[in-house]
């Protein structure tokens, strides 16, 4: 279960990394079920918003419709498959659109879709939670403003093992006087998680082994003062 919930967290933030033409909201298939999940938020430095959308499509039809809808006129376009999804990256300054289509299940299909302005590359200003550890790559920054407070996902690629990675963290947050409210490592399954608060902050991380190494989501969150 926290493998699965894991790699759907890093196709998330995969998909949102990139992604437009000229307008803030992209055309949607008719008769498509539409929901917005994402809204002003920061993905590696840019202003971003997502959708979710289930369609009667077909993936390659949904592909189809998103590859008419992007490509002519467009600064840079690519298109490739991922795990089994479409992913359509179509770059019209100044924006970038993003399309990640999962494989039809039964009568349906659903995507992701973002949208990201090139125009703005701001941060939101809080300090740095998570040490920097030779042989760990962050892949993503994802930061927004939730009713709770601050928020912030990293996604890290690591060169280390699993279990070098858990006592690395959970020793540096604990040496700097974070409490553990939960901390699991399972060398058996591949999978370890940590959960640590200190006064308004708190973070959560979980750590996937997989064949190329171990990926890592980091959830970081400040309360409202």
């Amino acid at each position: 279960m926290y493998r699965y919930w894991l790699v759907g967290c890093v196709v998330l933030l995969l998909l949102l990394q990139s992604v437009a033409y000229g307008k803030t909201r992209p055309d949607f298939p008719e008769n498509s079920f539409v929901e917005i999940v994402a809204e002003n938020m920061l993905i590696n430095g840019l202003p971003t918003t997502a959708w979710t959308l289930q369609t009667g499509l077909s993936q390659q039809e949904l592909a189809a419709f998103y590859r008419q809808q992007w490509q002519a006129g467009s600064d840079h376009f690519d298109e490739q498959e991922f795990g089994g999804d479409v992913i359509i990256n179509s770059v019209h300054k100044p924006y970038v659109y993003t399309a990640r289509i999962h494989s039809s299940t039964f009568a349906a299909t659903t995507a992701l879709i973002a949208v990201s302005s090139l125009e703005t590359n701001a941060r939101l200003s809080r300090s740095q939670l998570l040490p920097a550890l030779a042989g760990n790559t962050v892949l993503s920054v994802t930061e927004h403003n939730e009713p709770i407070g601050y928020a912030r996902t990293q996604v890290l690629h690591s060169r280390n093992s699993l279990s070098f990675n858990y006592d690395f963290y959970l020793q540096h947050f604990q040496r700097s006087g974070w409490n553990a409210e939960f901390a699991v490592l399972d060398p058996t399954e591949g999978v370890a998680i940590l959960l640590l608060n200190s006064a308004r902050q708190q973070i959560s991380m979980t750590f996937d082994q997989q064949a190329e190494g171990v990926m890592i989501v980091a959830n970081e969150i400040w309360g409202k003062r």
